[in-house]
């Protein structure tokens, strides 16, 4: 639970914090905009990554309800959702000890480069984009967006039988 908690902390509430203390200016100036980095996996999980999913996951009700709520305020929110970046971010994890996970996975270490990640990135929110996929345009993270949308039972199969990296 703790490893949980601590994931829960930077990943969600961090954003809720932050999002709290600068909505009551972005009221008063009757503009705004909430750039909001979650993950693909706050849309469908893998084994091994229910916590971090799940972080990422509540940022989408928590966002898509205050994108709602502060519409007439003239506030938009970005969800940027990346897939696999070649980054150090799987190296940094925590495994379920609290210990660093300390190695490059190889979707990651395969991963869309940081910087066409980027780009991608500040193109959305020049577009005020509601919802953005970032990653590979034919990779496997961005196929299992729309296998679990239409065929679900199809993905609950095959996540099941995915190596945790």
């Amino acid at each position: 639970m703790e490893v949980y908690r601590k994931i829960m902390e930077v990943n969600y509430f961090g954003y809720v914090g932050l999002t709290k203390a600068i909505l009551p200016h972005f009221v008063e100036n009757q503009n705004g905009h909430f750039v909001v980095i979650t993950s693909v996996l706050g849309k469908l999980s893998t084994p091994m990554r229910g916590a971090y999913a799940s972080s990422k996951h509540a940022l989408y009700g928590f966002f898509d309800g205050l994108r709602a709520e502060f519409y007439k305020d003239n506030i938009k929110v970005s969800m940027i959702a990346p897939g696999f970046i070649r980054t150090n971010v799987a190296i940094n994890a925590l495994t379920a000890t609290g210990e660093t996970f300390a190695k490059m996975g190889k979707n990651t270490g395969e991963g869309y480069p940081a910087d066409k990640c980027a780009n991608q990135i500040l193109k959305a929110i020049k577009n005020q984009k509601k919802e953005t996929y970032v990653g590979k345009p034919f990779g496997k993270e961005r196929l299992g967006l729309y296998v679990r949308r239409f065929f679900p039972n199809l993905f609950f199969k095959i996540a099941t039988k995915q190596a945790p990296e």
